[in-house]
């Protein structure tokens, strides 16, 4: 994909994908969207940012065959050295937390081990690739990010993805 990074709004971003999202989607799904106003920018590649966004709407339909919520929230966050120390190239400062979050079936602990795993996949045969999740942590990894993911079975999951702030 093209690699070229620009300064965005991420809640347009986001408003943009929550549209695309539902007019493809039966309305069984409702989403739910807290967007800070006060949002900082980050410097991203508008189109990669919105596959992450799309990926995990489409992930939390999947998770909810008989439709349900869909929560999306941004707000600007400060995470220290120690809150990134176990994430690879991140040290630390301002960041965008994107959280999407589902009311779906959740997901044991074996299976968010190999979440991001690349052709890892628990639907049936002819219904993925398994290649979305690592997509999104790739596109993430490569804004100099990281993606935290908190489920139970039973009680949906909570997607949290972390881009640096643009700092000028």
């Amino acid at each position: 994909q093209d690699s070229v990074k620009k300064i965005i709004n991420i809640n347009s971003l986001i408003e943009r994908s929550t549209v695309l999202f539902e007019d493809c989607t039966d309305k069984r799904f409702v989403v739910d969207k807290e967007l800070d106003p006060a949002l900082s920018r980050a410097e991203c590649n508008e189109s990669q940012v919105e596959q992450v966004v799309l990926n995990l709407l489409l992930n939390a339909r999947d998770a909810m065959p008989d439709g349900g919520d869909i929560f999306v929230r941004t707000q600007n966050i400060y995470l220290n050295h120690e809150a990134c120390k176990h994430y690879h190239n991140v040290t630390g400062g301002n960041f965008i937390e994107i959280l999407v979050k589902d009311s779906g079936s959740g997901m044991s602990q074996e299976i968010q081990k190999r979440i991001f795993d690349p052709f890892f996949t628990t639907k049936e045969e002819g219904r993925g690739t398994g290649l979305g999740l690592s997509t999104v942590e790739r596109i993430v990894k490569n804004h100099r990010g990281f993606v935290e993911v908190f489920s139970r079975e039973g009680q949906g999951a909570t997607f949290k993805i972390y881009v640096p702030v643009y700092e000028a």
